[in-house]
Formats: structure tokens, C-alpha cells, sequence
């Protein structure tokens, strides 16, 4: 089963290699082309509007996705981020504090405190330069994604904006579609009632027509041209003309 599928595929691959590299697959790709021209042309309006609604969902899903990533940087910035800055802005605030008061109890003391004291403050010291330097750094990156972020919501804000543009447009596309259509409606009934007017036009000729016929027979007929048609007689009821016999029967 396996190798059947192999040959038959491989058989597929060298028909489409072939059909790339001969004129019948340049043909093939001139009539494909020709065919989504075709079927591009014959798309109603109602259609392509239909495809500008899905389109235009597709960026608003598109920016709902952006604005999740924006808020799990934006979580991610102030309960990491920040919240390291301030701690080590803190812990820098005591090691100010630390030095302040080793430097007085230094400038009051004895040589001996003074020389543990000085190797002590020394210490401090160069710790805090370089935790300053660190917190610098630390600010700088803040300020970069800080940055980031905001380039981020202005380009949320842009797209919601082109996105309630395209909504605008499409909402106008559709106002102008409907009065298209009710315009073609109303040409149509504008023909129809033209027809309505012909028809009764015709009715009228050929009433005058049949009534003009109507008056020459009676005129030829009224001046010897035509014998007059005898008129019916008009059947009596069957009670009737018993009685009328009865009644000639009955007289002696």
C-alpha cells in the first residue's frame, strides 16, 4: 500500500514539475488566471461586502490579540520591573542611612573605632556606587521597555482608528448599495408602469377599432347593404305555454 502511494505521488510531482516547465503549464497558469478574473468580476456587491465585513473582523481580532500581549507586558512591567526598581531604591535609601551614621560615629571615635569604622564605611560605600550603577541601569531599562510599551498602544490606537474607519466605510458602501438597489427597483417599476401604459393604450385602439367596425354594420345594414340578422326569439317558460294552450283548448 505504502509503495503504491510513493509511485503515485512521485507520478504527481513529476506531472506538476512538467506542467512548470513546458507551455502547457504556462497555458494551464493563463487559464487559471483568466478563470479567478472571471470569478472576480461575476462577485455581487453584497458579496465583497460580506468579504470587507470578514476582513474587517479579522484586524478587530488582530487588535484584541495585540492588546492581551500589551497587557501581559504591561502586568509583566509593574510586578517585576518596577517592583525591583523600588526595592533596590529602598534598599539603597538604608545604606545612605548606614553611611550617615557610621560617618558621625567616624568623626567622634577613637583611632581604633575609627580605623574598623573607616574600613566599614569604605565598604558601604563601594557598595552602594555599585548598586547606584545598578539601579541606574536597572532605569534605563525601565525607560526602554517603558518606551516599547507605549509604541505599542499607539500602534493599538492607530489600528482601532483604521479599524472603526473601515467599519464607517463599510457601513456608507452598504447605505450607498441599498440606494442602488432601490433605485433599480424603482426603474423597474417605472418600465413596468410603461408597459402597464402601453397595454392600456392598445386596449383603447382596439375598443375604438371594434366600435368603428360595430357602427359600419349597423349603417350598412341600416341602408339595404347587409340583411339584418332576425333576433332571436325569446323562450317561454314551459308553464307559460301550457296555460296559453289550455286556454285555446278550453274555448268551444
Amino acid at each position: 500500500m505504502c509503495k503504491k502511494l510513493l509511485i503515485t505521488g512521485l507520478i504527481l510531482l513529476g506531472a506538476v514539475l512538467l506542467l512548470r516547465k513546458t507551455e502547457l503549464g504556462s497555458l494551464t497558469g493563463v487559464w487559471w488566471k483568466d478563470v479567478c478574473v472571471s470569478a472576480d468580476r461575476s462577485l455581487s456587491p453584497e458579496v465583497r461586502l460580506r468579504q470587507l465585513d470578514q476582513a474587517i473582523d479579522g484586524i478587530d481580532a488582530r487588535i484584541k490579540g495585540e492588546i492581551s500581549r500589551l497587557a501581559d507586558l504591561e502586568a509583566a512591567y509593574e510586578e517585576q520591573d518596577l517592583k525591583k526598581a523600588d526595592a533596590l531604591k529602598t534598599a539603597q535609601g538604608k545604606r545612605k542611612e548606614a553611611i550617615a551614621a557610621l560617618a558621625r560615629q567616624l568623626e567622634n571615635g577613637t583611632q581604633a573605632v575609627s580605623t574598623a569604622g573607616a574600613e566599614r564605611l569604605d565598604d558601604l560605600v563601594k557598595e552602594y556606587d555599585r548598586k547606584q550603577q545598578e539601579l541606574q541601569s536597572l532605569e534605563e531599562v525601565l525607560a526602554s521597555k517603558r518606551e516599547m510599551l507605549n509604541v505599542r498602544k499607539e500602534r493599538i490606537a492607530q489600528m482601532r482608528q483604521q479599524h472603526l474607519d473601515l467599519e464607517k466605510t463599510a457601513a456608507q458602501l452598504s447605505t450607498r448599495l441599498e440606494k442602488a438597489r432601490l433605485q433599480q427597483s424603482e426603474d423597474r417599476r417605472t418600465g413596468e408602469a410603461a408597459q402597464l401604459d402601453r397595454c392600456q393604450e392598445l386596449i383603447s385602439k382596439v375598443e375604438r377599432d371594434l366600435k368603428r367596425m360595430e357602427k359600419e354594420g349597423e349603417l350598412l345594414t341600416e341602408f339595404g347593404y347587409r340583411t339584418a340578422r332576425p333576433a332571436p326569439k325569446a323562450a317561454r317558460p314551459t308553464e307559460e305555454v301550457l296555460k296559453a294552450a289550455r286556454r285555446i283548448l278550453d274555448d268551444k
